[in-house]
C-alpha cells in the first residue's frame, strides 16, 4: 500500500520477529497482560514480549503467520496499534472519544495499514468485558499475497482507554484449529 514507506515494523496481526529475544511460554491457567487484563489459557502458548510502542503482547501456538492471539493494553488517547520508524507515516490512532463501533473501524484500519487486504468485520455484538461491555467482532481479510485469513476478537473503551484481543490465522485449518481454545480465552477477559 506504502511502497515508499518502510514496512511498518509492528503489526496487530503479526508482531515483529523482533521480539525473538525473551520468548516464554505460558500456560495453561491464568495469563496477566501488563497487570491490566487478565484471561484463563487451557492451553500452553509461546508468548513474545511486550511492545511498550503500541502496548501489544502477542501469544500463538504454531507460529505468528499460523496464530497470533494479540493483547492491547491500555491504548490511550492519540496511540496507534502500528509503528512506523517514519514520523511522517500517518497510522490511524485512537481516540478516546469513540464509540465502540469506531474503536472497531479504528482497528480494522490499522489492520489495513500494517498491509491486510480486503478486510472486512462482521457480526458486531455486546459483550462483557470483566466489569465493562465492549463488543465481540469477527474478521475476515487477505494477506498481500492472497492468503485468506479469518479472525475474531472483542475491545472495551473503559475509562478513557482502549483494551482490545484480537486473534487471527488463516482461514483454511489454523483458524478452526484453536477458535475453540480462543473462544474460551476471551469469555475469561477481565480488566485487573
Amino acid at each position: 500500500m506504502f511502497s515508499t514507506v518502510k514496512k511498518i515494523s509492528t503489526m496487530v496481526i503479526f508482531l515483529s520477529v523482533q521480539a525473538c529475544v525473551g520468548i516464554q511460554t505460558v500456560g495453561p491457567g491464568p495469563f496477566d497482560v501488563q497487570k491490566t487484563m487478565q484471561v484463563t489459557v487451557g492451553k500452553e502458548w509461546t508468548k513474545y514480549p511486550f511492545e511498550p510502542k503500541t502496548g501489544l503482547q502477542g501469544l500463538t501456538i504454531d507460529g505468528v503467520s499460523l496464530n497470533s492471539l494479540t493483547f492491547g493494553v491500555n491504548i490511550k488517547d492519540g496511540k496507534a496499534l502500528i509503528y512506523s520508524s517514519d514520523p511522517k507515516t500517518l497510522v490511524p490512532r485512537f481516540r478516546s472519544d469513540m464509540t465502540d463501533s469506531e474503536a472497531v473501524e479504528y482497528i480494522k484500519d490499522s489492520l489495513i495499514y500494517s498491509g491486510m487486504k480486503n478486510v472486512s468485520l462482521a457480526n458486531l455484538r455486546p459483550e462483557t468485558f470483566g466489569i465493562a461491555t465492549g463488543v465481540r467482532f469477527d474478521i475476515a481479510a487477505d494477506t498481500e499475497r492472497g492468503l485468506n485469513m479469518s479472525g475474531t476478537g472483542k475491545t472495551v473503551i473503559h475509562n478513557g482507554v482502549l483494551q482490545l484481543i484480537l486473534y487471527i490465522a488463516p482461514t483454511e485449518y489454523y483458524y478452526d484449529l484453536h477458535i475453540e481454545e480462543v473462544n474460551e480465552i476471551l469469555k475469561s477477559a477481565t480488566l485487573l
